[in-house]
């Protein structure tokens, strides 16, 4: 399977002024539905290389979808698109085609699971990435799926890389509001490439291609 790597670089100013700020280098993918969720948080160095394969898990979390929560996927299957996975009983089952699809498909079939008393569960689809050398892990959306019902996700090579004051991979993503502070994000493609460069700019506080 093709490796994406994203490398990002940042001069000493730059870096002076993200330490100020206390903030972090946000990485967030693209799924077709559900909240947007920080994938990547990390203090950067000068020199920083982000690679991810294109592999994907499928997830159940009990958390709550608010805006600056952090989703903590509590059931994790690998997943193939294409497959339905049904969550009971607190896991996934090990996945069936579904005919004419290409999407990763969860149902909900768990009515145990409560999320301010109603049944259901957080549910999308979870990545690995090597972050300097460093291996992680993290959601990559968040959606509600009640009992009994259905959720297509559909991922893209398409990332927004910006600053914010989110702590926890995981966080869901708002607007600038009380939960957090979100710089101006840097839309990256992957189309026929499978490698990017981008710099910060530390007169704009913002991310640019190289």
């Amino acid at each position: 399977m093709p490796a994406y790597t994203l490398k990002l670089s940042v001069n000493e100013q730059g870096l002076k002024n993200i330490h100020a700020s206390g903030q972090k280098v946000t990485v967030v993918k693209s799924i077709d539905s559900g909240h947007e969720v920080a994938w990547l948080l990390f203090d950067p160095f000068m020199q920083n290389m982000i690679i991810w394969e294109d592999a994907y898990s499928v997830y159940a979390s009990p958390n709550a979808i608010e805006a600056g929560a952090t989703i903590v996927a509590e059931s994790i299957k690998a997943a193939s698109d294409g497959n339905i996975y049904d969550f009971e009983n607190g896991s996934f089952s090990a996945g069936v085609p579904s005919p004419d699809q290409t999407d990763y498909i969860v149902k909900n079939n768990d009515s145990n699971i409560m999320i301010n008393g109603t049944s259901m569960i957080t549910s999308g689809l979870y990545q690995r990435a090597s972050v300097n050398g460093s291996d992680t892990a993290a959601p990559l959306n968040a959606a509600s799926i009640l009992f009994n019902e259905t959720a297509l996700f559909t991922p893209s090579e398409t990332i927004k890389v910006f600053l914010s004051s989110y702590s926890n991979s995981g966080t869901v993503i708002s607007s600038l509001t009380s939960d957090g502070v979100i710089g101006s994000a840097l839309t990256v493609t992957y189309t026929d490439n499978l490698a990017a460069n981008i710099i910060f700019n530390d007169a704009t506080n913002t991310f640019e291609m190289a």
